[in-house]
């Protein structure tokens, strides 16, 4: 490991520059279509329980391989990808060459903690897939900002976490060597 690595926050050592790795370790997660429906089936109806319809452009924080970004495209929204890894964007762009709804899609590389978009121009942002809670505290209610900053007035922000006691209760060690 390189001095330049421990510097490093360790999503970028994780996330940007092992994306692959984390990609062939979690295939069953990026690649289970039955999951994406449903997660975006509970962001729709959170949307709709924030008093909006689901509509227009959405905001997906984290896209990571794209695979919420397509299904909101699919569903009909304009969606904007955006992840700070080049190499999930890599395969999120991939994914939605093979879409058919790739018109609908902008991919964005950058940084939740500054978006690079005005203030109150989203209807909704999403971060789903456990992306929210990486960083440090002061961080994460730096990404929060951030989010209230693009969001318009009345703007819904969806997003999934852990349940950490029942994540524990539940794991399975696995592993994979080569």
């Amino acid at each position: 490991m390189g001095q330049n690595d421990q510097t490093k926050h360790w999503t970028e050592n994780a996330y940007c520059e092992h994306a692959t790795l984390f990609y062939e370790v979690d295939v069953s997660i990026y690649e289970d279509d039955e999951l994406t429906s449903h997660e975006v089936d509970m962001a729709f109806k959170a949307i709709e329980t924030g008093g909006r319809t689901p509509r227009g452009v959405i905001l997906d924080l984290a896209c990571g391989t794209g695979r919420h970004t397509a299904e909101f495209a699919y569903r009909g929204l304009r969606v904007i990808g955006l992840d700070r890894s080049p190499g999930w964007l890599s395969t999120a762009a991939r994914r939605v060459g093979l879409s058919g709804v790739g018109s609908r899609i902008s991919l964005v590389e950058g940084d939740m903690r500054s978006l690079p978009f005005p203030n109150r121009v989203l209807r909704q942002v999403s971060l789903l897939g456990n992306g929210f809670g990486y960083f440090s505290d002061v961080e994460n209610a730096l990404i929060l900002k951030e989010i209230a900053r693009v969001l318009e007035r009345r703007g819904v922000f969806v997003f999934d976490i852990t349940d950490c006691e029942h994540y524990v209760r539940s794991f399975a060690p696995y592993s994979k060597r080569e």
